[in-house]
C-alpha cells in the first residue's frame, strides 16, 4: 500500500481579472517557498504491502519526515540551499538490515521485525533520511564514519535531544572518532559547543561536495582531528561520576 501527501490545486474562478488571477496562481505554485526563494514542495510516500503490521509506523514516520526534512536541511546546509529532492518514500518490509537508505532512489528501508520491536523508534527513520539530506554521493569506505557520526549528531542534538548522554557515554580510552554513529556524533556535539558553532555545516559541505576527509576538521576548526579528539577525551576524564562537560564561556 502506498500513500502520498500530495495536494490537490485549488479552482481559479473564471470571472476573476487576469491580473488578479495570475496573482492567485502565484500564490498558489509559489506560497511554500521561503523569502529566499528556494523551493520547499515535496511529498513522502509509504509503502508497507509486505508488511501491513507496521501501518501506524509508517503513517507516524511520514509525518515525522513531513515536519523534519526541511528542519535538517536548514541545519545541514543553511535557509538557502534547495532540498535534494522533492519526494522521499518509506518502505516497511521484511528483510534482515534494521534500516537503509538508497540516496539514489530517495527511499527508506525499515526492517518490519524492528519495527514490531521498537514500534516508537522514529529516531532511526530521521537517521536514515538525513542520509538523502547529505546526499554523499562520492562517499568513500573509510569516510562513512563522519557520515553516520553527522546522521547521528541531528537525530540526537535536535530530535532525541540527548545528545549530551552520547558525549558523556564516550570511552576516553578504547574508543575513537573513527568509530562513527553516536561516538563520533558525541565528539561532533563538543567541537560545536568548543571550537567552532558552524563546525557540522562546515563538515557536511565538504563531504556533499566530495572531500570527506579528516582534513576538513582542520579547515573549520583550525586544528587537525586528533589533536582536536584528545582535548576532548582529556575534558572527559575531568568529569566526574555523574557530572557533565563544562560548557564554553
Amino acid at each position: 500500500m502506498r500513500s502520498k501527501a500530495v495536494s490537490s490545486s485549488p479552482q481559479i474562478p473564471i470571472f476573476l481579472g487576469s491580473s488578479l488571477r495570475l496573482l492567485c496562481l502565484s500564490v498558489l505554485f509559489f506560497g511554500n517557498q521561503p523569502l529566499s526563494g528556494v523551493a520547499r514542495s515535496f511529498h513522502v510516500g509509504i509503502e508497507y504491502s509486505k508488511a501491513p503490521e507496521c501501518k501506524i509506523f509508517a503513517e507516524k514516520s511520514k509525518t515525522v519526515i513531513e515536519e523534519w526534512y526541511p528542519k535538517i536541511n536548514e541545519i545541514l546546509f543553511g535557509p538557502d540551499h534547495p532540498l535534494p529532492t522533492d519526494s522521499i518514500t518509506l518502505v516497511c518490509e521484511p528483510m534482515k538490515p534494521i534500516a537503509y537508505s538508497d540516496i539514489k532512489k530517495n527511499r527508506i528501508h525499515v526492517s518490519a521485525a524492528f519495527v514490531s520491536t521498537h514500534p516508537e523508534d522514529y529516531g532511526t527513520v530521521v537517521h536514515e533520511f538525513t542520509h538523502i539530506v547529505q546526499h554523499y554521493a562520492k562517499l568513500k569506505g573509510d569516510e562513512v564514519w563522519l557520515q553516520e557520526g553527522i546522521a547521528d549528531y541531528i537525530r540526537h542534538k535536535y530530535f532525541e535531544q540527548d545528545i549530551d548522554s552520547l558525549a558523556l557515554a564516550v570511552d576516553p580510552d578504547r574508543d575513537t572518532y573513527r568509530k562513527g554513529y553516536r561516538v563520533t556524533a558525541g565528539f561532533l556535539a563538543w567541537l560545536q559547543e568548543h571550537s567552532k558553532p558552524t563546525v557540522i555545516q562546515d563538515l557536511n559541505r565538504g563531504c556533499a561536495e566530495g572531500h570527506c576527509t579528516v582534513d576538513l576538521f582542520l579547515r573549520s576548526c583550525g586544528k587537525d582531528v586528533d589533536t582536536l579528539w584528545s582535548e576532548f577525551t582529556n575534558n572527559l576524564k575531568q568529569v566526574p561520576p555523574g557530572g557533565k562537560l563544562h560548557k564554553k564561556e
